[in-house]
């Protein structure tokens, strides 16, 4: 059984000969002497992987991957660059240039399998992923276009009515979900993660994620903004913030429907309190029994507490709040997502850098009439009975918000 097909660019046929035979008893093998041949077998032929030497008399391997890489469908295929003569400069060129990995003459016929393994499964997962991705994606937008802005347009609404409440937890839900988006860029292309992912709405999850303290309406504001430690009691307030989000958003489903953006803000809303030893609340869940948007959302919302002023604590640094972080892998979080979060780190840091400027501020509305625009102008043509319906739960949202309760 071969598990793929590989095309093999050298104009050396005794490379093309070792390599047929360290790779053929797995791989269909077509090989190529030049990049003018490689390009009329690619029409006739679609390999899995291109292995392309460097050094070719007159268009070279390094001239070949950038032809590759620029072309409108040959550009996915994966590329390893193969080369007698390596040095630094060339082997960043290649990189540069799309190259997924590089292989040095002469072959070692188990490292040349595993690389080609390792970058073959690689690549599939990606195509897998984007594959489910664009499915999912084609059958959500077959939905109703006017439902989906309708459903836009509430939760856009309903984050505004935070930020109105609360300028700290506005500005966390902007910051948070930008720590997030951060880390999913990279969790995409890091195996463990693409079966929980596929479910995902990529459209609609970040938005999603910024409902995650919705709850927060129904907490009062002498809690909320106390300068300075919580009784017991008040902290046992604080988590009811959970149930009330949960509450909030069942109303909306209620009034407009279901919808995948609302589910998945009720997966934010419902776990991104929860620790990977059992330790958290509201449902005091462990490890993988906790969903991804919980795991991922929690290091997030930690590090932008840390990392942020509150009324009853200053700001800690980037680095103390990273430190304090990997502190408890294992313990509150869960252990593969902190690896995630320590490659993307530097990135982190600049948003939060950003955020923290004196000079970066959320424009917050004075009034709710004003946000009563912001509605008008997603809902566009809708019928009157829609309008009427969202703007019954926008009054029911605002009227517990002034209660410092949610019914």
């Amino acid at each position: 059984m071969k598990y793929g097909k590989i095309m093999v660019v050298d104009d050396s046929l005794v490379s093309l000969t070792i390599c047929e035979k360290m790779i053929g008893q797995y791989y269909d093998i077509v090989t190529s002497p030049s990049i003018a041949k490689m390009f009329q077998q690619l029409d006739e032929s679609r390999p899995d992987l291109i292995l392309l030497d460097i050094s070719m008399p007159g268009i070279t391997g390094l001239d070949g991957i950038k032809m590759l890489k620029n072309h409108d469908i040959y550009k996915y295929i994966p590329v390893i660059m193969l080369t007698s003569h390596s040095s630094p400069e060339i082997e960043k060129e290649s990189l540069k240039l799309g190259a997924c990995d590089i292989i040095k003459k002469p072959y070692e016929a188990d490292l040349i399998m595993l690389r080609i393994n390792h970058h073959l499964s690689a690549s599939k997962q990606i195509q897998k992923f984007k594959k489910s991705n664009f499915d999912m994606n084609t059958k959500l937008r077959s939905q109703s276009e006017e439902i989906i802005n309708l459903q836009n347009a509430l939760a856009s609404i309903v984050v505004g009515l935070i930020e109105y409440r609360d300028i700290t937890t506005g500005k966390h839900i902007l910051t948070a979900k930008r720590y997030m988006e951060c880390m999913i860029k990279k969790m995409i292309y890091t195996n463990g993660y693409h079966n929980e992912m596929a479910k995902w709405n990529f459209e609609n999850i970040s938005l999603s994620a910024q409902l995650h303290d919705i709850g927060k309406i129904g907490i009062r504001d002498i809690i909320l903004n106390k300068p300075g430690k919580l009784t017991y009691e008040e902290f046992e307030k604080i988590k009811e913030h959970v149930e009330i989000g949960e509450k909030i958003i069942n109303h909306m489903i209620e009034t407009i429907g279901e919808s995948s953006l609302l589910q998945q803000a009720k997966m934010f809303i419902l776990y991104h309190h929860e620790n990977w030893d059992g330790s958290g609340y509201p449902y005091g869940l462990k490890g993988l029994d906790i969903p991804l948007e919980g795991r991922l959302l929690a290091i997030v919302d930690v590090y932008d507490a840390l990392t942020s002023d509150r009324p009853y604590k200053s700001a800690m640094s980037h680095q103390d709040s990273v430190d304090l972080i990997l502190k408890d892998c294992g313990k509150k979080f869960d252990p593969h997502l902190i690896e995630i979060f320590k490659d993307v780190q530097d990135e982190i840091q600049e948003i939060s850098e950003m955020a923290h400027r004196s000079d970066f501020h959320i424009t917050h509305p004075t009034e709710i009439d004003v946000l009563t625009k912001v509605f008008e102008s997603h809902i566009g043509s809708s019928n009157d009975n829609e309008i009427e319906g969202l703007q019954n739960t926008i009054n029911w949202i605002n009227d517990n918000m002034a209660n410092g309760k949610v019914t």
